[in-house]
């Protein structure tokens, strides 16, 4: 708002000299910078709230929130971006488990890194997910998905035990990560995006997006470069349906370049 409005920001007289023509023109400024669309959604309604609080107040007119212009996204547009499958062993190595919480860390990077679940499946593992007779992993349904389980690979196990170990075993919480200062309660989704972004800022990796989504969508891109049929693609994602996997067409380049036709020969 001080970028835009300057000294005058806290003054109602500046906002009521707010037109239209104003609001359309910081917002196209602001897509010119080249702000992602996530960034831009953030802006187009912080800016909408902003503006329907000062209408309330009588500041502004209440047309000038509906000035700001509105986002057309289509579906599929977008090509999904993950960390590159050659800096998932740096950002691993980060990691030191020299303490209780960053065993912790490292066993939640490694499942983010080997299955790819979404950052709410990882903060909500319980310890009855975790069944060590049949050394497999259950990842519960989220977001309208499905329930996955996946078999633990031994680094994934060595890493869940070695924490395992010094979690506190008085804690009446069941979920599998807890925080490292009390109270010990669980984890929630926004810590486990918290680590991740301290995590790729530590490793070095520059690569976007730095959130636990950048390791699930390089866990798909890595089954689709294999040659995993789309629909066990889906299962191990745990999706519903096909058509939240197939945007991951989008990056086999492999069988893309299978589907152009060939060129047509020029006659002289």
């Amino acid at each position: 708002l001080v970028s835009w409005l300057g000294d005058e920001v806290a003054c109602v007289r500046r906002l009521r000299r707010l037109t239209v023509a104003e609001v359309e023109e910081f917002f196209l400024r602001y897509r010119e910078k080249g702000a992602g669309q996530a960034a831009q959604r953030l802006m187009q309604t912080g800016l909408r709230l902003f503006l329907r609080f000062c209408a309330a107040r009588g500041w502004v007119s209440p047309a000038l929130a509906a000035a700001v212009p509105s986002l057309r996204s289509y579906r599929f547009s977008a090509v999904p971006r993950s960390v590159s499958q050659s800096d998932l062993p740096s950002l691993v190595a980060a990691i030191s488990p020299t303490s209780v919480s960053a065993k912790r860390d490292r066993a939640i990077v490694l499942l983010l890194a080997t299955y790819g679940p979404r950052r709410a499946q990882v903060a909500r593992l319980r310890l009855r997910d975790l069944d060590w007779e049949s050394r497999t992993v259950t990842f519960r349904a989220h977001k309208g998905g499905r329930t996955v389980q996946h078999e633990l690979t031994p680094a994934a196990a060595e890493a869940l035990a070695d924490y395992l170990g010094e979690r506190p075993v008085d804690c009446p919480e069941e979920q599998v990560f807890l925080r490292a200062r009390p109270p010990r309660i669980g984890l929630s989704p926004v810590a486990v995006t918290d680590l991740c972004v301290r995590l790729f800022e530590a490793a070095g990796v520059a690569s976007r997006p730095r959130g636990p989504h950048a390791f699930r969508h390089a866990f798909a891109q890595r089954l689709v470069a294999t040659q995993v049929p789309y629909k066990a693609v889906a299962d191990l994602l745990g999706h519903r349906s096909l058509d939240a996997t197939a945007v991951y067409a989008k990056v086999d380049l492999e069988r893309l370049s299978e589907a152009p036709l060939e060129w047509p020969e020029v006659l002289r």
